[in-house]
């Protein structure tokens, strides 16, 4: 959707499912997939096992992503390893995405050809995976008719609302197609974005003793029952986990290039300059969660500095979710998945990082962030 008009309703639809007090109430549902994940992680636990814990991440958010917006059986964790294909080609997807936004005339018509093409060809070409993610989507909203069909669906799911919506509000149902792309983009952007700030939070506090010791002893005074974690009221009090998220959300970025943004009908003051109105500008999330006059030594992992931020003048430069009109619409659901992940993940484990070095988890931007490298660790005994 190109302009605001055109995205308000569907953001206003989709925006009661995606509430803090309904996220909330849906503790016990993404639960469910934090400790199946968990579990899965405890068969590990010995010193010569590595794991993939960046795969591991995509796999856990996709189901907590699906168990919440969907109702959908828990799937991306049965998978060995942790080899659930969204999540194994989510980077190659990511790079396309890019090629799309830059070329866009030209990959609609490579598009448009793949789409003709037999399955057994697009495997051999390397790109089957992007039609495998839309084929999975179109799967679970099957799934979804046919349960909601059933009555077996216990509140309206996020889709659900886009089937079934106020059609004086929000207009006609979606079309099947339309349908797919809404889920692909809930798939995507709701795993790709939680996981690595999953991922580089878990690097830094691996990789600084100081950081990691300060959280689990938190956690442990707050999280006495390792296999019970507190409501995320409770867990959102925590200064030093909150700390450690706000800080990782920092380095992740969200989307590290310029976004472009157009100046409203009055204009605008930025950076101490009118700006006309009408006029095309980009933001850089990089440029504000890295400039070392907000943030002193900006490349330094420091869960500190939000410690000690009492009056929260830090989280006015926080620009991962982005701002304003355009802002992400599942911030509620990415903190919640970052509260119970983190809680959960290092209040069970001690991990050791396994040739992972700070290189590898640099950022590559690709229009979303991509790290250059992979996050493995063994859990321990």
């Amino acid at each position: 959707m190109a302009t605001l008009k055109q995205a308000r309703p569907r953001r206003d639809l989709l925006q009661p499912r995606l509430s803090k007090g309904a996220i909330d109430n849906a503790q016990h549902v993404m639960e469910k997939s934090v400790w199946r994940f968990i579990d899965l992680l405890d068969r590990h636990r010995s010193h010569s096992e590595i794991i993939d814990l960046s795969l591991a991440y995509r796999c856990v958010t996709s189901d907590v992503l699906l168990g919440y917006a969907f109702h959908s059986p828990l799937e991306a964790l049965d998978y060995p390893r942790f080899n659930y294909p969204p999540a194994v080609h989510m980077d190659a997807a990511i790079m396309t995405s890019f090629l799309a936004k830059n070329f866009h005339l030209l990959f609609t018509l490579v598009w448009n050809l793949a789409s003709c093409l037999p399955r057994p060809w697009l495997k051999y070409l390397g790109i089957s995976f992007i039609f495998d993610i839309q084929d999975h989507c179109e799967k679970l909203i099957l799934d979804l008719k046919q349960r909601k069909q059933d009555d077996q669906l216990l509140y309206p799911t996020m889709l659900d609302m886009l089937m079934d919506p106020d059609q004086e509000k929000f207009g006609p149902p979606l079309p099947m197609r339309d349908l797919v792309s809404e889920a692909t983009v809930l798939l995507s952007a709701g795993n790709t974005a939680p996981s690595l700030t999953l991922t580089l939070g878990t690097f830094y506090a691996l990789n600084n003793r100081h950081v990691l010791e300060t959280l689990q002893d938190e956690l442990s005074h707050a999280i006495p029952d390792k296999r019970k974690l507190p409501p995320l009221d409770t867990l959102r009090q925590l200064p030093y986990l909150t700390g450690i998220i706000k800080e990782s959300l920092r380095f992740s970025l969200g989307a590290p290039g310029k976004l472009p943004r157009i100046t409203p009908d009055e204009g605008a003051f930025l950076c101490g300059r009118r700006i006309p109105p009408k006029t095309s500008i980009s933001l850089s999330h990089w440029v504000y969660h890295f400039d070392p006059t907000i943030f002193p030594d900006p490349k330094t992992f420091r869960p500190e500095r939000w410690v000690n931020d009492q009056k929260g003048e830090l989280d006015r430069y926080m620009l991962s979710f982005s701002r304003g009109s355009r802002s992400c619409i599942g911030i509620n659901l990415a903190y919640a998945e970052l509260y119970l992940l983190f809680a959960a993940f290092f209040t069970n484990f001690r991990p050791v990082l396994r040739g992972t070095r700070e290189e590898d988890m640099e950022i590559r931007d690709y229009f979303a962030p991509v790290c250059k490298g992979r996050l493995k660790v063994s859990l321990g005994v």
